[in-house]
């Protein structure tokens, strides 16, 4: 009868214990779950922030692309201005190399003209 009396006061501890146990689960089971709902709404949120910026980057770039356009049209436009530029400065450069050649024989001449002054000076003299 004693043995019978252990047994089951022994069992109803492991009930007891079991209980518990069986609860302490349930709780922990819920805290998971609200873990989950929570890191899902975080995830979700840090989602939507990047969807944000990758469509801010493409708006961006979009706008990056109509400029460069842009440039490339005007570009293209002042090709013919440019290359009558570089046909003026090449006519320019010829004609300072002209003037440069005519100067350089002005001064030779002149110096020619020093010699013979002073060559008509030495001979007064």
């Amino acid at each position: 009868a004693k043995l019978a009396a252990v047994d089951g006061s022994a069992r109803s501890e492991l009930g007891q214990v079991q209980a518990s146990l069986e609860a302490r689960h349930r709780q922990l089971e819920v805290a998971l779950k609200d873990l989950e709902q929570v890191a899902l709404h975080s995830v979700m949120g840090q989602l939507d922030s990047l969807k944000t910026e990758v469509a801010a980057a493409g708006e961006r770039g979009k706008s990056n692309e109509k400029t460069v356009a842009q440039v490339v049209i005007r570009l293209d436009a002042m090709q013919p201005e440019v290359e009558a530029a570089t046909t003026r400065l090449g006519a320019a450069e010829a004609a300072a190399g002209k003037c440069q050649r005519t100067v350089d024989g002005l001064s030779a001449a002149l110096d020619e003209v020093k010699r013979s002054v002073q060559g008509l000076r030495s001979e007064v003299d």
